[in-house]
């Protein structure tokens, strides 16, 4: 009953939040320079499912080629100003015609995200180069798509997913798509259980047959929107490149049984931006 109660008071919130679930770390280190969300079109559940954006300076990042602290005098340079870019969502559950329109939610909402970000967040420069230099610099910020997409790993719609979202991204982004930092070699829907976030192990689960790994961190090097005009589709002039990260170390915290903080296991990646 205490749990019901809770779930009700759960779904009641977000729904009047309109944050369908999602949640944001904290971090004193980390400012955070912009914020935004959607709340999707669609979306069976009550709570409202969306994704929201937020771009954070990462401090720990200031470092040059050799890994070490650049001195004091240079760590607020733009050389070494570096942001962290992250979209956070939650996709419907049981409902795969929803989770596509969700996608492409997504990818508008991100479109708008980076325009919105160009023409509002200032790059931390004097006024006088801000005054000369207009475009934000891409290079320095990393962009990641995080969450519960409620899509098993090396599924058929996995990869059809993957396919759909370079295939509107252009050609640009063919052979260079979504980056999934959990992606083992030889990964398939059926093997590698201890890689399920969404386990059977998990004394919180509900739903045994939608056990997997269905928690995603997406590495995104660069975006490119497909139009379309008069019918016909071109590639826009502007693709955006984004800082690649290296993964120091990735795992899936497995808490103990009977004491999980969640049904889902966190994934847990320490990034650093690619030498």
């Amino acid at each position: 009953m205490v749990g019901t109660f809770k779930e009700l008071v759960d779904t009641l919130n977000f729904r009047w939040e309109q944050t369908g679930g999602l949640y944001d770390f904290s971090n004193p280190s980390m400012t955070c320079q912009y914020r935004n969300k959607h709340t999707f079109t669609v979306s069976r559940s009550k709570s409202k499912k969306g994704v929201e954006a937020t771009l954070w300076d990462v401090p720990q990042w200031r470092s040059n080629c050799k890994g070490t602290i650049n001195k004091k005098e240079n760590s607020n340079s733009e050389e070494n100003h570096k942001r962290l870019l992250v979209f956070n969502t939650h996709l419907d559950p049981w409902h795969p015609k929803n989770r596509r329109k969700q996608i492409e939610e997504i990818l508008d909402f991100m479109e708008e995200t980076l325009l919105s970000i160009e023409s509002t967040v200032p790059l931390n420069l004097s006024e006088e180069i801000q005054r000369e230099q207009h475009k934000y610099d891409w290079s320095k910020t990393a962009v990641l798509v995080v969450g519960d997409f409620n899509i098993k790993a090396c599924s058929e719609e996995y990869w059809k997913t993957l396919e759909f979202i370079e295939s509107s991204m252009g050609k640009f982004n063919r052979n260079h798509g979504w980056k999934d930092y959990f992606y083992r070699q030889g990964e398939t829907v059926d093997n590698n259980k201890d890689q399920h976030t969404y386990a059977l192990q998990n004394s919180l689960v509900e739903y045994p047959n939608d056990c997997g790994r269905i928690d995603y961190v997406f590495g995104i090097p660069h975006f490119t929107k497909q139009s379309t005009t008069n019918g016909t589709s071109r590639q826009e002039e502007l693709t955006r490149v984004f800082m690649p990260l290296d993964a120091v170390s990735r795992f899936i915290r497995h808490d103990e049984v009977g004491a999980e903080c969640s049904d889902h296991y966190a994934l847990v990646l320490e990034l650093i931006p690619a030498l």
